[in-house]
């Protein structure tokens, strides 16, 4: 009995801290880089062309190097630069397209022009 016990404790320990563990990694995104529905907004540029990233996302309401968003993907529709965007991402750990090393490789979820 007291074996039982102790292992419905640990097992509501090991509950209670993978579920907080899901809500910090939830919390991703600085609020100053998203508005307050959930979308983000900025400027395509092509500034860093020479350094191989054809196209990067300026965001609005941010500065330096964290500014800037590398899309894994996105519709050349939307790739000209100065298109204003309204969107949603998601940050990845594939490994940064061609040899541009500038700004957070991302995954839009979701992609409308402003």
């Amino acid at each position: 009995m007291r074996k039982l016990f102790i292992l419905t404790i640990i097992a509501m320990l090991s509950i209670t801290a993978c579920k907080q563990q899901e809500e910090m990694a939830g919390a991703g995104t600085p609020s100053s880089e998203e508005s307050l529905d959930g979308w983000a907004t900025g400027t395509v540029i092509d500034d860093y062309a020479a350094d191989g990233c054809e196209i990067l996302i300026k965001l609005d309401e941010a500065e330096g190097e964290s500014a800037l968003l590398n899309p894994a993907e996105l519709d050349k529709k939307l790739s000209k630069p100065g298109t204003r965007l309204k969107f949603k991402f998601q940050s990845t750990r594939m490994p940064h397209p061609n040899d541009c090393g500038r700004g957070m490789l991302v995954i839009l979820n979701a992609v409308e022009k402003m």
